[in-house]
């Protein structure tokens, strides 16, 4: 399936501009045409496009919880569902949110059921959340998915509040310092190098490599950074552009000490907790699969995981499926096996959420813990190498002086 940019009209003359994914121009103008909606024009966007959404779906995680909350209160009370909808335009949302609940208002007004006018924006609601809303729409009980919703999306704002949390301070302190290393590099150095040839000062080693690396930045820096650009660029190119380069980078990030296993066991825990969301709510076995499937970014450990279901399809027990899978551990299996057995499987998956959220709580105290102490260590003796490197050779040549 390719991801497809549109344009296109309502009977009222409305315009509606989002992106889908069809098999080609005349699947997606026929997909348009049963929803009532004209398509004006198209085109198809490649995944590094879909970057720029992932960014912005971020950035609205906040509203998107404020209309889960507002929704599954007015539904609780028995509020109608336009005349919640309407109530969402008095809400501090972002403006573009605001206008898609517009755009959603007027179609559901026309006939439309709230999933089907949710599915047009999938660069805002995507499958998950539109599958736990279909499903609550034919249980008639709308609140409940709403509810369920709240607690993933809070979750997953938590997660990654921790992971920036975690990040953060080293990596804005590794910038500074580098900022500071260059300036040192390409403007007192080069004076000190001067300084110690007038005085005919045969630098130490630890001096001289500071000194080869001042050249080499001055010299060979600007190329050096165009080299970098150029490479990132390149391997992001090949990332959306092949599938089989794509698996192989996003397989080799579970090998990055301490963040690589840490993000492993967050997209397990995604996967697990999207399972057992959406078989609560009814929705069988493959097809929670298949919508947990879609909670996994990371594509390597996403065909591991379309391998469990594929083998689950063709008749074999979920826990017999993960026991052959070599992403999860043995005792993983055997608890899906207990649960399978005693018909407590949304128990076990609830049990097995419970723990790993500990360990990945666990895990990202260690590494916030780890990461500053150690970070300033490691900056201290570079900040006493560029000390001794600059000023030991001046020293050493006064002391000789005052003899």
């Amino acid at each position: 399936m390719h991801k497809f940019k549109y344009r296109a009209v309502n009977s009222q003359g409305q315009i509606y501009r989002s992106v889908l994914k069809a098999e080609s121009h005349m699947m997606l103008y026929q997909y348009l045409k049963a929803r009532n909606l004209h398509l004006l024009n198209a085109r198809r966007c490649y995944e590094f496009e879909s970057f720029i959404f992932k960014g912005f779906k971020q950035n609205i995680r906040d509203d998107l919880i404020k209309f889960c909350l507002h929704m599954a209160e007015m539904d609780r009370v028995g509020i109608p569902l336009l005349e919640a909808l309407g109530d969402m335009r008095h809400f501090q949302v972002s403006i573009k949110l605001r206008r898609y609940m517009d755009d959603i208002y007027n179609q559901i007004s026309g006939g439309m059921m709230l999933s089907e006018a949710l599915s047009h924006y999938p660069q805002i609601f995507d499958h998950f959340f539109i599958q736990i809303i279909q499903m609550s729409e034919h249980t008639g009980r709308l609140h409940q998915g709403f509810d369920k919703l709240i607690v993933h999306l809070k979750w997953t704002q938590e997660t990654h509040h921790k992971l920036v949390q975690a990040l953060r301070y080293p990596l804005i302190l590794g910038g500074i310092v580098i900022s500071t290393f260059v300036v040192l590099l390409t403007t007192l150095v080069p004076q000190l190098m001067e300084f110690l040839r007038s005085l005919n000062i045969s630098p130490p080693a630890t001096t001289l490599a500071l000194i080869a690396i001042s050249n080499f930045i001055q010299n060979y820096g600007f190329v050096f950074l165009t080299f970098i650009i150029f490479f990132i660029g390149t391997i992001a190119m090949l990332y959306c552009l092949s599938f089989q380069i794509a698996i192989r980078l996003d397989n080799s990030l579970f090998y990055i000490p301490l963040i690589g296993p840490l993000w492993k066991k967050i997209l397990i825990l995604r996967y697990f907790q999207a399972l057992s969301m959406t078989l609560s709510t009814g929705i069988d076995i493959l097809e929670s699969l298949s919508l947990s499937e879609n909670m996994v970014e990371n594509r390597a450990l996403k065909l591991n995981l379309q391998g469990i279901r594929n083998q689950v399809t063709g008749g074999m027990a979920l826990s017999q499926a993960v026991e052959m899978s070599s992403i999860f551990s043995s005792g993983t299996s055997h608890m899906l096996k207990s649960g399978e057995e005693s018909g407590q499987l949304l128990k076990v998956l609830e049990i097995m959420k419970y723990f790993h959220e500990t360990e990945i709580n666990n895990q990202l105290k260690f590494l916030i813990d780890f990461i500053e102490p150690g970070l300033i260590l490691t900056i201290g003796g570079f900040m006493v190498w560029l000390i001794m490197a600059m000023f030991y050779p001046i020293y050493d040549q006064f002391s000789i002086v005052n003899l």
